[in-house]
């Protein structure tokens, strides 16, 4: 239980412990840029919030499209694009995806034109694409799930993702006491 304790203090100090004013936040790889300077802060698990409304003017690395090397026909290479890096705003559970193209239900009408104003109340998702050019296919079918189809995907796209929560008012203690709030869903309470 001590251990515990001293990783959860250990955690909440290691981020930003109070509001500031700044034009971007990053976290890991990805930078959300707004159009002028806002208050930030981040919570205890260190993802970031804004106080919004906040209008954001880009999100690294890029929503775009990429070539793949697809494995999935005949075993044989061909370029296909995809569309990689994508975002979504209050993404809800079990229903189609805006993150990337080569996973499962991708819809890209869920990836919002940037500029994209965000009110309080609204987390923004962003994932980032694994890259990496595909292993061979023989040596690595543990990547891969078979879809009801029988088409072969891989099934680790994602590298990484982080959510940026916009909020009406500071959070408690400047957020780095309390977790940030769930991003699906229309309740967003804080947990200390």
């Amino acid at each position: 239980m001590k251990k515990l304790l001293f990783l959860l203090l250990s955690i909440s100090t290691a981020h930003v412990s109070f509001a500031a004013v700044a034009d971007h936040v990053t976290q890991d790889e990805i930078t959300w840029s707004f159009d002028k300077p806002y208050t930030v802060g981040q919570f205890a698990n260190g993802d970031w919030w804004v106080l919004g409304p906040v209008v954001v003017t880009a999100i690294t690395p890029d929503y775009r499209l990429r070539d793949f090397w697809d494995f999935t026909v005949a075993k044989t290479k061909g370029v296909v694009l995809h569309q990689i890096n994508g975002w979504q705003v209050n993404p809800s559970t079990g229903q189609k995806q805006g993150f990337d193209a080569t996973l499962h239900d991708f819809d890209s009408t869920l990836v919002p034109a940037l500029p994209y104003t965000a009110a309080a109340g609204t987390s923004i998702v962003k994932a980032v694409s694994d890259t990496n050019p595909a292993s061979p296919w023989e040596d690595h079918l543990d990547l891969y799930v078979t879809l009801p189809d029988t088409r072969m995907v891989r099934s680790n796209l994602l590298r990484t993702a982080a959510v940026l929560t916009v909020v009406g008012a500071v959070p408690p203690d400047s957020g780095r006491t309390v977790f940030r709030p769930p991003y699906v869903g229309t309740d967003r309470p804080y947990y200390s």
